[in-house]
């Protein structure tokens, strides 16, 4: 068993990432002490272990290049990792309605390649299930709408 607050933060961040708000949770889900668990956070935060606002980087990277979803998805997902919404803020200035746009675009291509007669409602749920905005989503509706009338599908 883990005696000190440091020691168990420092197990849990050798297996991954933790945001400052998750790791104070597991801490004082130990059993932990409020002054503990901020002495222990502190000294990782001095010592670069825990950053938010990298966390937050690492997260949107691997959602828009591995794991491409909206902004709403995105955003979620960041709230879930309890990183605060001002970083959350800075780090989405970057996500353009054009990125988003092209991430939608990707996604509806392989969706579209796996199931070709899907158009419509089910591309539309498969898009904004994954965290495209309404607007993201009829953009794409239409654009393939129109790309399979040409062809006279």
């Amino acid at each position: 068993m883990v005696k000190d607050a440091f020691e168990l933060a420092l197990k849990k961040l050798s297996i991954r990432a933790y945001s400052q708000e998750e790791l104070k949770n597991v801490l004082t889900k130990a059993g932990f002490g409020c002054r503990q668990t901020a002495n222990a956070l502190e000294k990782l935060a001095g010592m670069g272990y825990l950053n938010d606002e990298d966390l937050a980087r690492d997260i949107y990277s691997y959602y828009t290049s591995r794991k491409p979803c909206g902004r709403i998805l995105l955003t979620e997902k960041l709230k879930q990792k309890g990183i605060p919404s001002r970083t959350i803020d800075s780090i989405l200035e970057t996500f353009t309605a054009e990125k988003e746009l092209n991430l939608a675009h990707q996604l509806a291509a392989k969706y579209m390649a796996k199931k070709p007669a899907a158009a419509g409602r089910s591309l539309a749920r498969y898009l904004s299930a994954r965290g495209f905005s309404y607007d993201i989503v009829r953009k794409i509706i239409n654009c393939c709408s129109s790309v399979t009338n040409i062809y006279g599908d």
